[in-house]
């Protein structure tokens, strides 16, 4: 991949690193037009298509959005990425079951590894659930962790699932996923 020549390659992605060279050489959405609120995600969908084959299988048979805007935030902080269910109307009018949201702005300033890092975190909020009745239920997953830096800080790992995401950490740090990601 350009500019990432030390990119750690996620075991579940060994075999796809020319597909997803391919995926990021995809061209990217050149210029914003003011008239329009979206634009086609057309390299995160590429980035995404590789992700899905080689680790969201269960996200094959999904109808899924890729979309630009050209900024998300909330109150105090830029968003980069959002993920959801489509909604009644957009399901029913363009048979999208779920919807992935890219913040334009940001995206044009993330290094490859930071893109298919994004596009990589949104997919893992897709999840697949089945009715009583046998049929797909595309459903949301929150994520594992939802803490202040201040309290871990304060008050150490005191949730169970903060340890687990310590560990998590530490064990990234240690296969070297940190190198070649920006500083």
């Amino acid at each position: 991949m350009k500019n990432q020549a030390r990119l750690h390659i996620p075991d579940a992605l060994r075999g796809y690193e020319l597909d997803l060279e391919k995926a990021i050489a995809t061209p990217g959405l050149g210029g914003w037009d003011e008239t329009e609120a979206y634009h086609n995600a057309g390299q995160v969908e590429a980035i995404a298509k590789v992700l899905i084959r080689a680790i969201h299988k269960h996200l094959v048979t999904a109808a899924i959005a890729y979309v630009y805007r050209e900024k998300m935030k909330t109150r105090d902080r830029i968003v980069w990425g959002k993920a959801s269910k489509a909604g009644g109307r957009v399901n029913f009018f363009a048979g999208y079951d779920l919807v992935m949201e890219i913040n334009w702005q940001q995206w044009k300033l993330l290094s490859d590894h930071q893109k298919v890092a994004l596009v990589d975190h949104e997919l893992s909020h897709f999840g697949k659930d089945e009715t009583p009745g046998g049929e797909t239920a595309w459903v949301l997953i929150s994520h594992d962790i939802e803490e202040f830096g201040g309290i871990v800080r304060r008050w150490g790992l005191w949730r169970d699932d903060l340890t687990v995401f310590a560990g998590s950490v530490v064990q990234a740090h240690q296969l070297g996923m940190f190198e070649g990601a920006p500083d």
